[in-house]
Formats: C-alpha cells, sequence, structure tokens
C-alpha cells in the first residue's frame, strides 16, 4: 500500500462478504456489492504516485506489474505479463499458492510458460497448484515479460445459472514484485465485474471498466497484496 507521503488516502472502501460459489443468489448479490463500490474505488489514485513505485529519475524504468489477461470461453486464461524490476535483482520466486475466501476452491496450474527480454535460467514450463521454481537472471536485468496458460482458475455457480462463474485472474505470484504497483488489464465482453481478494480471503470492490473488459490498478506496498477476480459468463458445460 503507499507510504503515507506518497498521496492521499485512497476512499475508504465498502467490504463485502465472499460470494458462496455454490449459491447463484450469492454470486449475483456480489455483483450488486462489487458495483457499488466502483464509484469510491474509481477515485482512488493509480499507481504513478505510489510508494515504492513512484517517479523515478529520468531514463530509470519504474517498478510495475503490468498483466494483460484473456478468458476463454471455458475460463481458462492466456496471460502476457511484463515485470519492471529494482536494480539488482538476479532472480525470480514464482509460486501457485493457495488462495482463501472466494478462490479456495480453485486449483490453477501454469503451463507453456516462457520468459521473453532475459535470457533466464532454470525457467520451469509449468508449475502446479502449490508449485514453486527459482528462475535466474542475468546481471542488469530490469525488465522481462512472462507469457502462459492458466486451467483450474475457475469457479463456476449453482444449476440456477450454470453460465456464472468466478475466476482467479491473477495465479502465478512473482515475489520479488508481489507488492510493487501493478495494473491488470482483463478486455473482455465475458467480464460482469471484477474484485480484489486480500491474503485475508475478504472481497473487495476494485476495478475500473475500460471496454471491452475492466482494469485494475493497485499502489503496491504490503497492505496492497491482492489478487483479481473477475466474474464472468462463460459458455454452458
Amino acid at each position: 500500500m503507499p507510504s503515507p507521503g506518497a498521496h492521499a488516502a485512497p476512499p475508504r472502501r465498502r467490504r463485502l462478504r465472499a460470494p458462496s460459489l455454490v449459491a447463484a443468489g450469492l454470486c449475483l448479490l456480489a455483483v450488486l456489492g462489487w458495483q457499488a463500490v466502483h464509484v469510491l474505488f474509481d477515485r482512488s489514485p493509480g499507481p504513478e504516485g505510489a510508494a515504492g513505485g513512484g517517479v523515478a529519475a529520468a531514463g530509470t524504468p519504474r517498478t510495475l506489474t503490468e498483466t494483460t489477461v484473456l478468458i476463454g470461453d471455458d475460463g481458462s486464461l492466456h496471460t502476457m505479463e511484463t515485470l519492471t524490476l529494482p536494480p539488482g535483482t538476479s532472480r525470480l520466486n514464482l509460486s501457485v499458492p493457495d488462495r482463501a475466501g472466494a478462490a479456495a476452491g480453485m486449483v490453477p496450474r501454469v503451463s507453456s510458460l516462457v520468459f521473453r527480454g532475459a535470457d533466464v535460467t532454470g525457467a520451469p514450463r509449468r508449475l502446479a497448484h502449490g508449485a514453486r521454481a527459482t528462475v535466474g537472471l542475468p546481471a542488469g536485468t530490469r525488465r522481462v515479460v512472462l507469457e502462459y496458460d492458466v486451467t483450474g482458475a475457475v469457479q463456476r455457480s449453482g444449476p440456477a445459472h450454470p453460465e456464472r462463474a468466478l475466476v482467479l485472474v491473477t495465479p502465478l505470484v512473482v515475489h520479488q514484485t508481489r507488492e510493487a504497483p501493478s495494473r491488470v488489464h482483463v478486455p473482455s465482453v465475458k467480464v460482469l465485474n471484477v474484485g480484489c481478494l486480500r491474503a485475508s480471503g475478504e472481497l473487495v470492490g476494485c476495478g475500473t471498466r475500460t471496454e471491452p473488459g475492466w482494469t485494475v490498478e493497485s499502489s503496491g506496498g504490503v497492505e496492497g497484496v491482492q489478487d483479481v477476480v473477475a466474474q464472468v459468463d462463460l459458455a454452458t458445460p
């Protein structure tokens, strides 16, 4: 979360209950709750003025994670993630950890993982749910692009609304940038709404509608560590 001097405190967010993914009614209530919070959250500052990711010296890239996530008809993901790293970063610690709250029942699996922009060492092609890996970086690396696919990061609603589901948009964790300012784009007409999931399992409204999808920005910091969950309409199985 931003440092006290970085910018004014963001508007207070309303806390929401994590929706039960086996009850379509509660899933619909989550939609209404998230929409109510957006009016407040959309006024909060973006990562440009954030602590730990504020304006850097001329010619020096900011520490920022920029992610674009494409959602398939079955809830599978294709992700392109650009990491701008602090000086001296020599490795990336990757993991696909368990989540609490609305994402507790999800079992995400990462595949077809590739790294662009740096000649990395020890890079895995796959990461199962719960797996960890360490990737070595050449000296002086400041920017790396990860591209990968994800399955198992979806939880469908009950039989009353079989098309309705929640998708964990950010299943892969890069620990070196976990507390950095971030911007997550979900450019899909399938997305009805988005929420941010804290490590505690608390689900809060977040994001801005950016047709044809949504964008979520975080100013970073320890308290700002969060995952993005999208509420979507998918093809009926």
